[in-house]
């Protein structure tokens, strides 16, 4: 790897740190801040936003790095790109502003309290898109500090003024025009680091430059909705068909044993940035190879992925008290479960980045598209009848089997998982950590401690078994590095 490149990835690394840290920071403040109801409300208007505008913005991102990185007059394709999404954009915006303002998205979530809102957090729906354009064009120029210093502070932004506006508001309703506020500030931010003019801009008519990026775009459009689906139906089935007295307060509960439990995705995400690309250099030219790049990323994400399902699934309770004390507790079994859904999830995430890098991208669209609308079925069918706990088991069914399904298809096809016995070792360690730690109760920052021990019993026995050696060692020195 060039110098610059292993340095750029050391920059976005830290800089995705400080996003991730400053996004737990504003919801474990949320949750103290406001009361359950209103947290509850402010998840909700995030949620669905979110929904709207992350399908446009992380579908431009990737396009216009790509773009960008190809062209030889930057100023002209940016001005193309950038024109290419404002007008993408807008069209989103008039959708969004027209259903919130009507009182339709209130009326789907049987709230006309939520009208308020929708309308104020549209103003996102412009916002994110165009934010993500001019980010994926300074990934294009390979300007990684840039990049990570634009990440960095757009995401410090984000935290000052939501949970700035929180503690002077005291409502959702401040908390979302602090978040709206946030959005605008982010994407001045990016005008900024950007720093070049857009000289091939034009509002009006669509050339064919724009053509060839939307070409490129609307595959990735089609992948993230369905992402879209699988993410958001869950708190969107709680919100609609829990009691109306309780529906906002139940969001809440979810919202946080949701957050807390998408860490072992985060784990597994640094797995598929640091293994997989080594599929793409391989493919299904060298499979003898594949399949031993393939072995390891498996080994590796189960090391990782076990100590982080036994200790949140056999401390779910401590864990929610410590970030969103004692009033979100009873949220603790939707936690367990959550824990295990997302788990399955970043697993076949990890999947489906070797899919693409295989070339196998419809098939990786299938699954996700299988376990979408599975999704939106079993919440259907779950949700009235157990409320939260019925949203998380129709997540975690619908993850364990797009799971399945594309750990199958690397089996048929490929001929490589992992080794059995290695999974065993990391799962009995894993579980023996934890089972000795039960006998030591601990709330608050001492769980902090506890953690601490956990992963230090899990490791050694690890080695005593013969699962991690001095090679282990040695390449996470390397990654670090």
């Amino acid at each position: 790897m060039p110098h610059s490149t292993a340095k750029g990835s050391f920059y976005l690394a830290i800089a995705s740190l400080v996003y991730l840290a400053s996004n737990y920071i504003i919801y474990f403040s949320l949750a103290r801040i406001l009361s359950p109801e209103e947290f509850g409300i402010y998840s909700l208007a995030l949620a669905l936003v979110s929904a709207f505008a992350m399908v446009f913005a992380s579908s431009i991102e990737p396009v216009a790095s790509k773009l960008m990185a190809e062209a030889k007059s930057k100023a002209g394709i940016a001005g193309r790109i950038f024109s290419l999404e404002l007008k993408i954009s807008i069209c989103l915006f008039a959708v969004f502003i027209l259903f919130s303002a009507s009182g339709l998205f209130a009326e789907f979530f049987k709230d006309s309290s939520l009208s308020l809102y929708f309308v104020l957090s549209s103003a996102m729906v412009l916002t994110m898109p165009l934010f993500s354009a001019l980010y994926g064009m300074i990934s294009g120029m390979r300007e990684f500090r840039k990049q990570a210093l634009l990440f960095a502070s757009s995401a410090l932004a984000r935290l000052l003024l939501v949970v700035g506006f929180a503690f002077f508001g005291l409502s959702a309703f401040w908390t979302v025009a602090g978040l709206v506020l946030a959005s605008f500030a982010s994407l001045a931010l990016a005008f900024f680091a950007f720093g070049k003019g857009l000289s091939g801009f034009r509002l009006f008519g669509i050339d064919a430059a724009e053509k060839r990026a939307f070409a490129s775009q609307w595959p990735l459009i089609v992948f993230f909705a369905l992402s879209a689906l699988l993410t958001y139906v869950d708190i969107f089935a709680v919100k609609i068909f829990s009691p109306a007295s309780l529906s906002n307060v139940n969001v809440a509960y979810y919202t946080a044993a949701s957050s807390i439990s998408r860490i072992p995705y985060f784990v597994l995400s640094t797995v598929s940035i640091v293994l997989v690309p080594l599929v793409a250099r391989h493919g299904f030219a060298k499979i003898g190879k594949t399949r031993e790049v393939l072995r390891a990323v498996n080994r590796y994400s189960f090391i990782l992925l076990a100590p982080a399902i036994a200790f949140l699934f056999a401390f779910s309770e401590p864990v929610l008290v410590l970030f969103y004390t004692f009033k979100y507790s009873s949220a603790a079994l939707s936690f367990s479960l959550l824990v295990l859904a997302m788990s399955f999830f970043g697993m076949f995430i990890v999947y489906s980045n070797v899919l693409t890098a295989l070339g196998k991208q419809k098939i990786a669209a299938m699954i996700m598209a299988f376990a979408a609308f599975l999704t939106i079925a079993l919440n259907i069918l779950l949700v009235p009848a157990f409320s939260i706990e019925g949203a998380a088991s129709a997540t975690l069914i619908s993850c364990l089997a797009a799971f399945l399904l594309s750990a199958l298809y690397f089996l048929l096809k490929v001929k490589a998982l992992t080794s059995w016995l290695s999974l065993a070792r990391a799962s009995v360690s894993a579980i023996a950590a934890a089972g000795i730690l039960l006998f030591f109760p601990a709330f608050g920052w001492l769980l902090v401690l506890k953690f601490f021990a956990f992963i230090l019993i899990y490791t050694a026995l690890l080695w005593a078994l013969g699962e991690i050696r001095k090679e282990d060692f040695k390449l996470a020195l390397r990654i670090v590095k």
